[in-house]
């Protein structure tokens, strides 16, 4: 049986790691990166199934990393994660291709969604991608 890729992209280091951790267990296949660039490159050489990108990244602006993404691989489902993103960002996410976005505050530790939530938004995803491959 293949397990899902995820991409997650967070400059956060304990972001990355929780979301790492908490994916594996979950029979997810997670890759962790910190930077736009890096994930781009990434992208260009290896198919995920899943991108879970953070907007507000050091080097490069989330939403430009988001629309590259999807130029690079057309059917990547990206779910947005931001701690302090606008709603502008965030309806700007949705019209370059992000099927959902999940806020998250700062420290990641005291977060408005479940891990139950961020599951059930990462199986829908992955959902409609094995509807659009059959």
């Amino acid at each position: 049986m293949t397990h899902s890729t995820i991409l997650i992209v967070d400059d956060d280091r304990n972001i990355r790691l929780t979301l790492d951790q908490f994916l594996a267990v979950r029979n997810y296949e997670p890759t962790t990166i910190d930077s736009g660039t890096a994930a781009l490159t990434l992208l260009r050489e290896t198919p995920f199934d899943l991108l879970l990108l953070d907007l507000h990244l050091r080097q490069m602006n989330g939403l430009d990393v988001l629309q590259q993404a999807v130029d690079i691989q057309p059917d990547l489902k990206v779910i947005v994660i931001s701690g302090h993103a606008t709603l502008d960002e965030a309806v700007t996410a949705m019209k370059l291709g992000a099927c959902d976005f999940v806020q998250k505050p700062t420290g990641f530790i005291q977060k408005p969604f479940t891990p139950e939530e961020l599951c059930d938004a990462i199986e829908a995803a992955l959902q409609d991608n094995r509807r659009t491959a059959s």
